[in-house]
Order: structure tokens, then C-alpha cells, then sequence
């Protein structure tokens, strides 16, 4: 295979291929497109940009070393992470993220126990009796409660007459 250098840079050795040529031709062309935005036509692209890509890497380059811009990097420095930590901590400290609260604030509400309240209507109500009614005859057996129907009611209820003595 075979491929036809380019020497960019004028010196003995600054010969590249000419398809590693073309493709850094290409990532600067993506560069410099994403800096001038999306409204830049294909036509613009191809016959001004594409073809000054080279100018515009050197103008580029000028102007971050006059500016004193950091060059790109694809690659984060190694950072330590007691540092960062340390950084991290004193930032939250300073903005009171780690500044404790009280739990119960003046204008919080307490929460309502619907659970208990539920169990209260139930107990006063004409729909235990008639539950219990109905389920006097059915047995348990199969759902892994106990055998008797009846004992299971009468254990549940006792458990929310339990809980109501307890709410109230």
C-alpha cells in the first residue's frame, strides 16, 4: 500500500501522509464549523472554510498565544484527589449546604396518619360488620392465613382496635 506524502512544514522531517493530511483538514474544518454555528451553509463551508482551513488554524493559533488561551486538550490534568476533596468540602461549607436544619420548621405542617384515621372510619362504620358477614363462611386455607375465617377477622379487628386505643 502506498501513499503519497506532504511536507506541511517545509523541514526535512515534516513529511505526513496525505490522507493524515486530509483528515486533520477535516477536524479542523468540524473545529472552526462548531465556533461559527449552525446557520452556516454547506456552500460557505465548502467553497470559503474548507478551503482556507489551514489560514484559519494559523490564525487561530496566533491568537491564542497573543490572548494567552490555554491550548486545547482532549486530556484532564491529574488532579489529587485530597485537593479536590478539600476544595469541595470548604465550597459547600461556604455556601451552608452542610449547615444542619431544624427538621420541624414553624410553617411545616404535621403529617396526617390517614393510615389510622382510615382504621377509625372503619371500626365506626356499618361496612366491618357487613365484611365480616360475608367472609364468615370462607376459608383461608389457600392464602396461607389461618383455618378458621372467623379467628382471622376477629384477629385483624383486634389488631385495629389496638391501633385506634393507641391513635386516640
Amino acid at each position: 500500500m502506498s501513499s503519497w506524502l506532504i511536507n506541511t512544514t517545509g523541514t526535512e522531517d515534516g513529511w505526513i501522509p496525505a490522507d493524515m493530511y486530509q483528515e486533520h483538514n477535516n477536524l479542523l474544518t468540524k473545529v472552526i464549523y462548531s465556533a461559527k454555528g449552525s446557520n452556516l451553509t454547506h456552500e460557505v463551508l465548502e467553497k470559503k472554510i474548507s478551503t482556507n482551513i489551514r489560514t484559519f488554524d494559523e490564525v487561530m493559533s496566533t491568537m491564542m498565544t497573543e490572548f494567552g488561551v490555554p491550548k486545547r486538550s482532549s486530556k484532564h490534568s491529574t488532579v489529587r484527589a485530597d485537593e479536590e476533596i478539600e476544595k469541595l468540602v470548604k465550597t459547600l461549607r461556604d455556601n451552608g449546604n452542610l449547615d444542619r436544619v431544624p427538621a420541624v420548621e414553624e410553617r411545616t405542617k404535621p403529617m396526617v396518619d390517614l393510615f389510622g384515621l382510615g382504621m377509625i372510619k372503619l371500626a365506626h362504620s356499618k361496612r366491618l360488620d357487613d365484611f365480616k358477614r360475608q367472609n364468615q363462611d370462607v376459608g383461608l386455607e389457600s392464602y396461607g392465613g389461618p383455618s378458621d375465617s372467623e379467628d382471622f377477622v376477629h384477629s385483624t379487628i383486634l389488631d385495629a382496635d389496638d391501633y385506634i386505643e393507641n391513635y386516640e
